[in-house]
């Protein structure tokens, strides 16, 4: 695809894409000032889709008609029903779960960037290297050191901090096709 067809093609969307991108800054600012609400919808959404999986792959091995061929489809059946009953019933633990998930992901990050900035210590740019590993180990150390309490808002906050920016590049690109 040429710049020209990608162009007239944003141009053809531009009135859809602002609309979907003010939408998503609006649902990112929500979930930004009201993170545990965020969270808990986002956990209960992946209950029940859980559930459903659970419930389709079930009937899927029911219908192989044989506990040989479809043992394994019983098995992952249940365990996706009885994983979707947990999560429904247990948001905030498995929002506290996530939450600590990503404390990890952020000090092992940080250690990881700290390191490699040291590494490169003579190379131009290595103190932005050492910025961002102090800032995942200062984030990673501070929802660990608030844990079970921390996990249960900073899920929603990064997802609504994820969608606030992607809604606004799709405001910005819809106004600038319009403008082309």
């Amino acid at each position: 695809m040429n710049d020209q067809t990608v162009s007239n093609t944003l141009k053809q969307v531009s009135g859809l894409l602002l609309v979907l991108g003010i939408a998503q800054v609006i649902l990112g600012s929500f979930c930004i000032l009201a993170p545990l609400i965020a969270g808990g919808a986002l956990v209960y959404m992946i209950g029940i889709l859980l559930l459903l999986a659970g419930i389709t792959e079930t009937i899927q091995a029911v219908k192989t008609r044989g506990f040989g061929a479809g043992g394994m489809g019983y098995l992952g059946g249940v365990l996706a029903i009885l994983g979707g009953i947990l999560v429904i019933l247990h948001p905030l633990g498995v929002l506290s779960f996530l939450g600590f998930l990503v404390a990890i992901y952020f000090f092992v990050d940080g250690i990881q960037r700290v390191s490699l900035a040291w590494a490169m210590r003579p190379a131009q740019g290595w103190g932005w290297v050492m910025f961002g590993g102090v800032i995942g180990l200062f984030l990673g150390s501070s929802l660990i050191s608030g844990f079970p309490y921390t996990g249960q808002w900073v899920v929603g906050l990064l997802v609504g901090i994820r969608v606030l920016f992607r809604g606004w590049a799709a405001v910005m690109i819809a106004l600038a096709a319009r403008r082309a």
